[in-house]
């Protein structure tokens, strides 16, 4: 594994180049020489790309948990040399001509399934990647594609950078009034990690950045809706104003999409994006999200008028007009009397601790494996990255997995992600290296002396990146470009994750692991019964807003 506290970005402007000059050099060799069969192609391109691949993964997986000013210098520098030489091998005329070689030969019908599909989607990802081009359009093809993945981390770089610049400082007690304990506990903690040394829990200052274990609680929270509508505008504007603004580069990004594609003899980047994918083509996935849509909509605007009806009741004001963000405040305030349940209620029953021991044992009862802890054993980008193995029933080792559960504002990137740092391969020797995975949450950090105690939300999310964890990590293929979650269609590879997220309605699942975090007492079942009752609080409004974001 990587030597993560000992690499610098130094490392990289180092390795890079000099593993890019042995590619070019190997790639070059293959070119002159390339036979038409499944090791003469395939199992070579893995050699010789393999070295260079590793060494940029491992520096774009820093650039999203550890990022730095000296890292994005290094990267942006990279970036360009090592996308000309994969563009280029993407338009290889020889590697083309062997895979049709090889299609059309008699070595074809020798083939399993599983290199048959790779065969053809190595074909389709060429046509992809421009190999049809010639002369002035191959050349603006090449340009488009360094532009797009220059723009796509400089886009990443100002939503952390916009997001780091915000911060809402509260000194006055009455602003805080009806956080809940652990939201007092995380902003306290901001507040003193950012210059205010004696900030407490109880009595501030309280830092409120935009940060989702904060701003999401905060809004849910903060009486003061002027308050919200201040953290409200500023996390939809994220990197939209001033130094960080992304608009330019959305646009570039949207006309170059466009270009692209008409250079490739598509109509549209969504049609660029589904020739890989499960999905039919563009009209199917226009007709589906449609028919969503039709149903999602009118229990979306009975989810409203009820919300609307309930907070004029709550507030005594019967003009109250819900804006955007009173919508959170209010529909948590309308789940604790419908549901008489809270995120915050929840909570105390969900420390971190316990809910990976509950993961890890529904996963040991599904698939058989134990998960080991493996502190120590290898180096880490942060202390509070932990280091698991995974092993079959007769204790044998089978893959291993970081956990970056916790959020950091200041240098990794928001969301959640899965990504596959090492796939399974056979080895020479007739062994088998072993795939590890990395598992990223941005979950609600530990505070003071209490546990990172979890919503709901931040559970469900644990248990799905663990899906994708699981889909790379006990795979029993060994051909490694079809292993774990290679080579599978991206509107395909959220299915795991999605089956390992219903673990967390599931009485005997959650029951065996939700404990309190000071006295153990065990969830209460009518609290569970609640959560269950809950569950499709609000769906047709939660519904719509996927298909926004999609």
């Amino acid at each position: 594994p990587p030597r993560f506290e000992e690499v610098t970005p130094a490392h990289a402007i180092e390795a890079v180049p000099a593993l890019l000059d042995q590619a070019k050099a190997d790639f070059a060799a293959f070119e002159e020489s390339v036979e038409p069969t499944w090791d003469g192609i395939f199992e070579r391109l893995r050699e010789l790309t393999e070295p260079l691949g590793y060494a940029w993964h491992v520096t774009g997986h820093l650039m999203g948990v550890k990022n730095s000013d000296e890292l994005r210098a290094v990267h942006e520098e990279l970036q360009p040399k090592v996308i000309e030489l994969f563009t280029a091998m993407g338009q290889s005329a020889a590697t083309y001509a062997a895979l049709e070689s090889l299609m059309s030969g008699e070595s074809w019908a020798e083939l399993d399934a599983t290199r048959k599909r790779l065969v053809e989607k190595e074909l389709l990802g060429m046509k992809l990647s421009g190999i049809s081009l010639e002369g002035a359009a191959k050349e603006r093809f090449n340009e488009i594609q360094k532009e797009l993945a220059e723009l796509s981390t400089a886009f990443s770089n100002a939503v952390l950078d916009s997001r780091k610049a915000y911060e809402l400082v509260l000194t006055d007690p009455a602003d805080a009034d009806g956080f809940p304990e652990t939201l007092r506990q995380t902003a306290a903690a901001a507040a003193k990690a950012n210059g205010h040394d004696d900030a407490t829990a109880e009595a501030g200052p309280w830092r409120i950045s935009l940060d989702g274990p904060v701003a999401g609680p905060f809004l849910m929270h903060c009486k003061s809706s002027a308050l919200r509508e201040e953290v409200y505008r500023a996390l939809v504007s994220v990197a939209s104003s001033g130094e960080h603004d992304n608009k330019p580069r959305i646009d570039s990004i949207l006309s170059l999409r466009r270009e692209k594609a008409e250079l490739l003899g598509y109509s549209s980047h969504a049609e660029i994006s589904l020739a890989s994918k499960m999905a039919e083509d563009v009209d199917s996935v226009d007709a589906l999200t449609d028919e969503l849509r039709d149903a999602a909509m009118p229990k979306a605007k009975e989810d409203h008028s009820d919300l609307v009806e309930f907070a004029r009741k709550q507030s005594g004001d019967a003009d109250l007009e819900l804006a955007n963000w009173d919508i959170g405040f209010w529909a948590e305030r309308m789940r604790e009397t419908e549901y008489d349940l809270s995120d915050e209620e929840l909570r105390p029953y969900f420390p971190f601790p316990k809910v990976l021991e509950g993961l890890f044992s529904i996963t040991k009862r599904l698939f058989d494996v134990n998960v080991v802890p493996a502190d120590g054993e290898v180096q880490v980008w942060n202390p509070d990255v932990r280091y698991f193995r995974i092993q079959n029933s007769t204790g044998e080792d089978i893959a291993s997995f970081y956990l970056d559960p916790f959020s950091r504002p200041a240098d990794k990137r928001g969301g959640a992600w899965m990504d596959n740092l090492i796939g399974r391969a056979p080895q020479a020797d007739g062994g088998v290296r072993l795939p590890t995975a990395v598992l990223v949450c941005n979950q609600t950090p530990p505070a003071g002396d209490r546990p990172s105690l979890m919503t709901h939300r931040e559970v469900e999310t644990l248990f799905h990146e663990f899906g994708h964890g699981l889909q790379h990590m006990l795979t029993t293929v060994d051909v490694p470009q079809a292993a774990g979650i290679e080579s599978v269609e991206w509107d395909a590879v959220e299915l795991p994750s999605q089956f390992m997220e219903n673990w967390t309605y599931h009485e005997e699942t959650v029951m065996g692991f939700a404990g309190h975090f000071e006295t153990g007492e065990a969830l209460p079942k009518d609290l569970f019964d609640r959560l269950v009752a809950a569950k499709n609080y609000r769906s047709g409004s939660g519904v719509l807003l996927q298909l926004y974001f999609g």
